[in-house]
């Protein structure tokens, strides 16, 4: 696939997951609490079963945001590291610099 249409699925899956976050915080947090009765609690989850799969945290993926690669990337400044050893060696990122031995 292109680097574009990668990079909307994933835009479109993190909004996904930011919409239903705090609701599907709010619904398990209801689950544990034992004071609230069993009808209660099994309303509560019959909607929280009704979440799709899209707003899980663990669809989430990290990806380079030159290439679109998803492996190896590095979470401060989003790139693969060919692409950020390539950036760091033309000078291109402020605050590194290449490492030698």
């Amino acid at each position: 696939m292109s680097k574009s249409v990668i990079l909307s699925k994933e835009y479109n899956r993190r909004k996904f997951n930011v919409k239903h976050f705090l609701d599907k915080r709010v619904h398990s947090s209801f689950l544990k609490d034992l004071r609230l009765s069993l009808l209660e609690r099994q309303v509560i989850y019959q909607k929280f079963t009704k979440f799709s799969y899209k707003s899980s945290v663990v669809r989430l993926k990290n990806y380079c945001m030159l290439t679109g690669h998803s492996r190896s990337i590095y979470r401060d400044v989003n790139l693969s590291r060919h692409q950020f050893n390539q950036m760091v060696l033309n000078g291109q990122i402020p605050g590194w610099a290449p490492a030698s031995w």
